[in-house]
């Protein structure tokens, strides 16, 4: 193996690396961005939560932001673990609205 074939390699390993840090990263910039509206859904410990207290303006406002800003990026960026959780949180404001 010549000197240039090694760099290469090293340099592609570095890289791998890099790409593996900034994906940890994605998805935790992306759970914070769960993290903005979870609290509405906690339930305490009488197994009630937030949403039951909040105006159905309030729900649609959140519903919108579900659809509108959330699902297509938790999509673009394939984190499916992220969009089971919206998907959940999506069909309890669908309920709460009806």
């Amino acid at each position: 193996m010549d000197l240039n074939e090694e760099f290469l390699q090293d340099t592609m390993k570095q890289l791998e690396s890099s790409f593996d840090e900034v994906s940890k990263l994605k998805f935790t910039l992306l759970d914070t961005a769960m993290d903005q509206i979870a609290y509405v859904f906690e339930v305490d410990e009488e197994g009630n939560s937030m949403i039951k207290d909040i105006s159905k303006d309030e729900i649609k406002e959140i519903y919108s932001a579900l659809q509108n800003d959330m699902i297509p990026l938790f999509e673009e960026f394939q984190y499916a673990e992220g969009l089971e959780k919206i998907r959940g949180w999506e069909k309890l404001l669908k309920e709460n609205l009806e």
